[in-house]
């Protein structure tokens, strides 16, 4: 592991690109994020009169998501002056987005804020998670979080966590309380969360046994979102949050 004194703990699997390299499509998920991010933005601040000219994706992959949430945002009227794109992994230096400025750099070192910054699927990946969003938090005002809910029946039967350890690298292992507990340790006030079905998103019908269970994931997510992420899985939390930065710019 590589550490810095005011930076992240980062794993070289991700400082090398070896991760990125692994996803054939790396964009495929993101109108499935970016999405569930704005409607879930529209509910928790939508009334509330916050204005967003800057904007950040931290560990943003191949781009995509940073480009649909700016996207987003400048349809809501937001006049957005800068959006930006964040990654460790070397590839971020080869991507082009019109609207998007990228930077192969670590967020918490960095001396810049933005009113948004946006984490999809980073979090359980970094040792020491509540330091590594404090950084964050101390560099924007709102955030957007998406966690997957690894602490599932299934995945305690078949004792699937060493594997993730390895790929995708889960370091830790969540369930819908535990998110929102590490949230409120982190210094980050959850304002509202709504849960995303994996089985929905493009990743998630890909092999015959996804389409195979996708009735039966699909009736449960129906009947309880909780209930699903407890038994089968495949279920995130896509979390909109509000930084001691922002509760000054919010109108109550």
């Amino acid at each position: 592991m590589h550490a810095t004194q005011t930076g992240s703990i980062i794993s070289p699997f991700y400082q090398s690109g070896n991760y990125y390299a692994t996803h054939a499509d790396p964009d495929q998920d993101s109108p499935f994020k970016a999405k569930a991010f704005l409607d879930l933005w529209h509910r928790a601040l939508g009334e509330r009169h916050v204005s967003v000219s800057s904007y950040a994706d931290v560990g943003c992959g191949g781009g995509g998501a940073a480009a649909l949430v700016a996207e987003g945002l400048r349809q809501d009227g937001h006049c957005l002056e800068e959006v930006a794109g964040y990654d460790i992994s070397p590839h971020v230096l080869t991507l082009r987005h019109k609207e998007v400025t990228f930077y192969y750099e670590d967020f918490c070192k960095v001396d810049a804020e933005y009113d948004v910054v946006t984490l999809f699927d980073v979090m359980e990946h970094v040792p020491n998670p509540v330091d590594f969003l404090k950084g964050v938090a101390e560099r924007c005002s709102f955030i957007g979080l998406h966690i997957p809910l690894d602490r599932s029946l299934m995945n305690c039967l078949f004792d699937r966590f060493r594997q993730r350890l390895k790929y995708p690298g889960h370091l830790i292992v969540l369930d819908t309380p535990m998110a929102l507990n590490l949230i409120a340790m982190s210094g980050i006030l959850a304002l509202d969360y709504t849960y995303t079905h994996g089985y929905s998103a493009p990743s998630g019908t890909m092999t015959f046994l996804q389409r195979a269970a996708y009735p039966v994931r699909a009736f449960l997510a129906h009947v309880s979102p909780w209930l699903s992420s407890r038994i089968v899985g495949g279920v995130s939390l896509m979390i909109v949050g509000v930084t001691p930065k922002g509760l000054q710019r919010m109108q109550f």
